[in-house]
């Protein structure tokens, strides 16, 4: 793949045609001529300058989730037999 760069603008008008398209990520990025990481990349930074509030709310939940992950005394290596 050649070095390209896109402007900002154009790469919004890509990740907002994906949905449209009706393709996977997968097929969407290959028929664009770009890496699915700098498409989820480019979705996350554009999604985050949309709605600025939105990154801190999914970092806290991260933060409590995890706080449960330590915490929690049962794996499911050890739910067998039971239903």
């Amino acid at each position: 793949m050649a070095d390209r760069r896109r402007t900002r603008e154009q790469w919004q008008s890509i990740v907002e045609g994906w949905p449209k398209s009706g393709l996977t990520q997968a097929a969407y990025c290959a028929q664009q001529g770009i890496s699915v990481t700098s498409f989820h990349r480019w979705r996350e930074q554009l999604r985050e300058a949309a709605n600025p509030g939105d990154h801190e709310t999914r970092q806290g939940e991260g933060e409590r989730f995890a706080g449960c992950l330590s915490s929690c005394t049962r794996f499911p290596s050890q739910w067998r037999g039971r239903r």
